[in-house]
């Protein structure tokens, strides 16, 4: 299953909704089992935190890849959820898919995970949790 990840803010929840609704869409398309985290079922109850811990337990549980929609780099959590799916994947098969939006269309780009690529996703996760 390939998680979606991007900015959920700075925008309308119609708006944030509307975007990976778009990105969902795209994925079924080719054929590809998505994970909305839009549809998880997220109530204005919910703290930030518990937002977050929900989301990673879906990466955890059903991920296999990430679809990163071009403002993912621009929310915290959102970076949060690629260093999580990039660990994750590390140990279960050495390679993580992922898929990229861009003014081109949609990428798929599966990488084999060296040893330098394992110290940029160590670093990012230190980096997000300071």
């Amino acid at each position: 299953m390939i998680y979606i990840s991007g900015k959920i803010g700075g925008s309308t929840l119609e708006g944030i909704k509307a975007k990976f609704k778009k990105a969902e869409d795209e994925l079924h398309a080719l054929g590809v089992k998505v994970n909305n985290p839009m549809k998880m079922g997220f109530t204005q109850s919910w703290t930030s935190k518990e937002v977050l811990e929900k989301r990673l337990d879906v990466i955890r549980t059903q991920a296999s890849g990430i679809y990163l929609l071009r403002d993912w780099n621009e929310d915290l959590n959102a970076r949060r959820e690629f260093a999580e799916v990039g660990h994750l994947n590390l140990k279960r098969s050495n390679k993580i898919m992922i898929y990229f939006e861009n003014a081109g269309g949609l990428h798929d780009v599966a990488i084999d995970i060296h040893d330098n690529v394992l110290k940029c996703l160590q670093s990012t996760e230190l980096d997000i949790q300071k």
